[in-house]
């Protein structure tokens, strides 16, 4: 809005009158800066939807882990966190030592999503929760990774006592 001035030779003083609408150019540029900024709120709101979507596959997958242990601690069994079909790509399967029992299933998780299981000793067929709480000799890791994005992954450490911590890193080597 911009006012006008405008004198009369009827009068000595200055009236203000009021100039409604926008010009071409003011239009315009207000056009490209609500474009540019929708769009780069697109591409971040894209980003944050990715990385919750991360958090919540390795929450999941935490709570999958804690399950089994404190399932095998309760019950005094044996229990083992395993992929399904033999491919962790496809969801993971909580049972008994022997298979006898099914506890609970997951489903698998979404592409771009991919987890990658690092066992020590070449055990990456199963987690085996004994007891007492502690793996069967077994440590490593899960990477969960954003197969579009370097800079979203997730590293889940299992150690030998059964003690399951993550880390939230960029760059973890989930090129394997």
């Amino acid at each position: 809005m911009s006012y006008l001035f405008r004198t009369t030779k009827f009068s000595r003083y200055v009236s203000f009158q009021l100039e409604n609408g926008l010009t071409l150019l003011e239009l315009l540029i207000a056009i490209a800066i609500s474009s540019i900024l929708l769009f780069s709120s697109v591409v971040s709101y894209r980003w944050i939807l990715e990385k919750n979507q991360l958090i919540l596959y390795a929450n999941t997958l935490i709570s999958a882990m804690h399950y089994a242990r404190t399932l095998a601690i309760e019950s005094k069994i044996p229990v083992i966190l395993a992929p399904k079909d033999q491919n962790w790509q496809n969801g993971l399967i909580i049972t008994d030592f022997n298979q006898k029992k099914l506890f609970r299933v997951y489903s698998p998780m979404k592409k771009p999503f991919q987890l990658i299981w690092h066992g020590s000793l070449n055990a990456n067929e199963y987690i085996q929760w004994q007891p007492d709480g502690f793996t069967f000799g077994q440590m490593g890791s899960f990477l969960i990774c954003n197969t579009q994005d370097s800079r979203q992954s997730v590293k889940i450490i299992i150690l030998r006592t059964g003690r399951i911590r993550s880390d939230i890193e960029n760059n973890i080597g989930c090129a394997s």
